[in-house]
């Protein structure tokens, strides 16, 4: 009751220190192209924290940039390139509030199909984003990454950290599905695995959380696919 005759008088709860916003997925499955255009979601504001994944069937992929259509270019955070396949590669942008889209491009030698994720969190307040720690590997079976032993979330601020995964892009879809799950790390994860989309998940800790050495594991239906797992720090 007392909630409530707050509410009525004008009271609203403080604003989360950090909270998911939305996400969107793009799939270009033409192979004449280097590069996938991702939406950025609908609902998202300028300041916002945009991460963006993608991969590629291109092997040996010599670059990779992730730019929106206000030609603000996203800071890499950790990349996959090798003759293998996929190749992959994540990053982070303050949004603008105008753009609408992101492309991401892969320099390579050849054209392939390409898949891509945008995601979109609000901040409370902060003026530096910092990359605590991060992990990629690839494998043609189950594929696991781990983030060990970093320090404390940064206090005052909140950390988040994230994970992403993928098996191979194709024309008409994905070479298999990836299920991502979290083997050992704090609790609190809340993972997406959907069919034909780059698999993740996120964890956000508030300030001064004792870091827990996490690992996050892909169990593919067949082969070839890769995982990254990040922790940005928000100050």
């Amino acid at each position: 009751m007392a909630l409530a005759q707050a509410l009525m008088m004008g009271y609203r709860p403080p604003p989360e220190p950090l909270e998911f916003v939305g996400t969107e997925v793009a799939h270009e499955a033409s192979t004449t192209l280097n590069y996938v255009d991702v939406g950025i979601p609908s609902s998202a504001l300028s300041g916002d924290l945009l991460i963006i994944n993608g991969v590629t069937n291109i092997p040996a992929s010599t670059a990779v940039s992730a730019v929106d259509n206000s030609s603000n270019a996203a800071t890499l955070i950790s990349s996959y390139a090798d003759n293998s396949r996929p190749n992959f590669a994540s990053f982070y942008l303050l949004h603008d509030g105008s753009a609408t889209s992101i492309r991401l491009t892969f320099t390579a030698t050849s054209s392939n199909t390409l898949a891509a994720r945008c995601s979109a969190f609000r901040p409370d307040s902060f003026s530096t984003v910092s990359v605590a720690g991060q992990s990629i590997a690839r494998d043609v079976g189950v594929v696991s990454t781990s983030l060990n032993g970093l320090a404390a979330a940064p206090n005052p601020g909140i950390r988040l950290s994230f994970a992403a995964a993928s098996s191979r892009p194709e024309a008409v879809g994905f070479n298999d599905t990836l299920d991502l799950s979290l083997t050992s790390g704090a609790s609190g994860w809340s993972f997406s695995n959907n069919d034909d989309e780059i698999a993740w998940g996120y964890l956000i800790e508030d300030a001064g959380t004792a870091w827990t050495n996490t690992t996050v594991t892909g169990s593919p239906d067949e082969f070839q696919q890769v995982a990254n797992l990040f922790a940005l720090d928000l100050t």
